[in-house]
């Protein structure tokens, strides 16, 4: 019986990777011959080596750290927030039951609290920089990434102390709403300039994944809503791609357009699909992933901030699970390689386009890559 349930499994994976392969020729997921969980392995170690101080339990902002050459003594909030969700991405892929290095980061992080400031707004919220060494403003978005990975992890260990973690990030992030633009969140906390999608994106997608999480009529689909709604209306642009932000003094809107906010909204419609089972949300999610992939990489390479295309990878990839079209997936295992075999340094195999290498573009490829470890 063990036996047979396990080739029932093996054929459902199985059927999911090759997604509709039998259904009218749809593309099948490439084999490049490039071998993901290696580079895993290397990225992995090039971190631990060059950017972490092991006495402090820190992380340094770039590989000059380790010569206390950098700026800051250690990384600000955003770089770890894109470590924290590398280094989940590959305790997932790896299916590990072992989460030493997953609570090393998370001790990390919790340095950033400014346990002052926490008693007089609602939810969590933590600091742009290390409170102990001068603190800094917080950011929305920055604390919605930490939320989604407490929800991926929570996912995987089922243990309710991370899921509270990121009810908390995201009770905090709701602090930034108002109803001047229409309504939004802004930026970061006590600055009312703008509006932006990755404050708002970001939300959406935590709330959709709390929802499917914790099951509890929160109001998480409903909130959920109301800021997708917001974000359509007010920042996406004719090409079906997003804009950066609103000024909310004067509703001048920044058409710049970053691949991370075209990712966060294609998953957001996934997640709206999954629990609703719209078929509308489906068919915007393909219409997004097809014009992002015009837009953002024409010529088959993704722009230069490698961590955006991270978040990018991730709407794919929620895409992939439901439609079974890979080559969304495809497109990026070319670009990984790409990075790979243009932007390292050969001496040390730093990942970056600049000098010094930075700890968010290390974590970037190790996302990536962790994600295309099929």
């Amino acid at each position: 019986m063990k036996k047979l349930s396990l080739i029932v499994a093996l054929i459902i994976v199985f059927s999911t990777f090759q997604g509709c392969a039998d259904k009218g020729g749809a593309i099948k997921i490439e084999n490049i011959g490039f071998d993901f969980k290696e580079k895993v392995q290397i990225i992995h170690s090039n971190i631990t080596n060059k950017f972490y101080d092991k006495q402090a339990n820190s992380y340094y902002e770039t590989n000059l750290g380790m010569n206390g050459k950098d700026e800051k003594r250690y990384c600000y909030l955003w770089p770890l927030a894109a470590l924290f969700q590398a280094y989940a991405q590959k305790f997932i892929a790896d299916g590990s039951k072992d989460r030493t290095q997953i609570d090393s980061v998370m001790k990390s992080i919790e340095r950033y609290i400014n346990v002052e400031r926490a008693q007089y707004t609602k939810g969590l919220g933590y600091d742009s920089y290390v409170v102990e060494l001068g603190g800094g403003q917080r950011y929305y978005d920055d604390n919605q990434w930490l939320g989604l990975t407490y929800c991926d992890l929570y996912e995987s260990t089922k243990d309710p102390a991370l899921l509270e973690k990121a009810k908390a990030i995201y009770k905090f992030s709701w602090a930034g709403f108002d109803t001047k633009t229409g309504g939004g969140i802004y930026w970061r906390e006590g600055d009312f300039a703008s509006k932006n999608t990755c404050s708002n994106g970001p939300q959406i997608v935590l709330a959709l994944r709390l929802k499917m999480l914790d099951q509890k009529d929160d109001g998480y689909v409903k909130k959920a809503t109301e800021l997708y709604n917001w974000v359509n209306k007010k920042l996406k642009s004719p090409e079906n791609v997003y804009w950066d932000k609103i000024n909310v003094s004067d509703g001048a809107v920044d058409k710049t357009a970053w691949a991370y906010n075209t990712g966060t909204m294609l998953q957001s419609n996934v997640l709206f699909y999954e629990i609703t089972k719209d078929e509308k949300y489906l068919k915007e999610a393909q219409a997004i992933a097809k014009s992002s992939l015009t837009y953002f990489a024409p010529k088959g390479q993704f722009p230069e901030n490698i961590w955006f295309n991270a978040v990018l990878l991730r709407g794919y990839k929620e895409l992939f699970k439901i439609d079974g079209d890979p080559q969304y997936i495809n497109a990026f295992q070319k670009y990984a390689k790409t990075v790979w075999e243009t932007q390292r340094t050969g001496v040390d195999q730093l990942i970056g386009v600049k000098e010094p290498k930075t700890l968010i573009d290390q974590a970037a490829m190790l996302e990536i890559c962790s994600s295309l470890t099929f």
